[in-house]
């Protein structure tokens, strides 16, 4: 269904990175890894990681939304 799709350059990796994201912060809250404290906050490697990739995902999907009206990624069609 999403491959039939015709999605702007990147829209897809974005979302994927969002979503795998959000999959794995609620998975490393069952894990039990050691906390590490960087930057005044304590959470695990992977949870950093993990908040890495959603920022990425968000980053992305709100820079391939903004390039203009009717944008590709958030319409489904393909930029021109």
């Amino acid at each position: 269904m999403l491959r039939e799709h015709p999605f702007q350059a990147g829209c897809l990796f974005s979302l994927y990175l969002l979503l795998a994201g959000m999959e794995r912060l609620l998975i490393e809250q069952i894990r039990v890894n050691p906390p590490y404290s960087f930057a005044g906050i304590h959470a695990t490697q992977a949870q950093l990681i993990t908040a890495g990739m959603i920022a990425a995902g968000l980053i992305g999907l709100a820079l391939l939304t903004r390039r203009g009206e009717g944008s590709a990624c958030a319409q489904g069609r393909v930029a021109q």
